[in-house]
């Protein structure tokens, strides 16, 4: 696959993915890293993680982390914040990955867990809706038509 049909690959994903080079600045971001992240990759590509995200000091550790040994790192139930404040639960998987001049990149990929709690949350109450709209047409027959 060429590099353009691997980007349209990467672009088509539901999962929040961000390529960093050896330096930790953000060479490439997804639409659902932007989304995410709420920047667009004209804005991210260049900075660091810390520029994007002020308080990501533990993603930022393990990104470094990656960097170094050279290991996939993932980390789960990570609270993301964006301005201060906390948007999303997320599990963020971390693969370097070697270049052919010698440097070490990264590949991060975000997965929203909140997203995934609130339909997993929205499936069960639809479920019991429908058990409970069952049980009160059964009684409502009875009610009408008494045994």
């Amino acid at each position: 696959m060429d590099r353009d049909g691997a980007q349209r690959l990467i672009d088509n994903l539901v999962t929040a993915v961000v390529w960093m080079d050896d330096a930790g600045r953000i060479r490439a971001i997804n639409p659902a890293g932007e989304a995410l992240l709420s920047l667009s990759a004209r804005q991210a590509v260049g900075l660091t993680l810390s520029d994007c995200l002020p308080a990501a000091g533990g993603l930022a550790t393990a990104i470094a982390r990656a960097l170094d040994t050279g290991e996939a790192v993932t980390e789960r139930e990570f609270e993301l914040r964006v301005n201060g404040t906390a948007i999303n639960v997320v599990d963020v998987a971390i693969t370097p990955v070697n270049t052919p001049d010698g440097t070490r990149e990264v590949i991060v990929e975000i997965s929203d867990r909140d997203r995934r709690h609130r339909i997993m949350r929205e499936e069960n109450m639809l479920a019991q809706n429908t058990v409970t709209a069952a049980m009160i047409r059964g009684m409502a027959h009875e009610i009408k038509n008494p045994l």
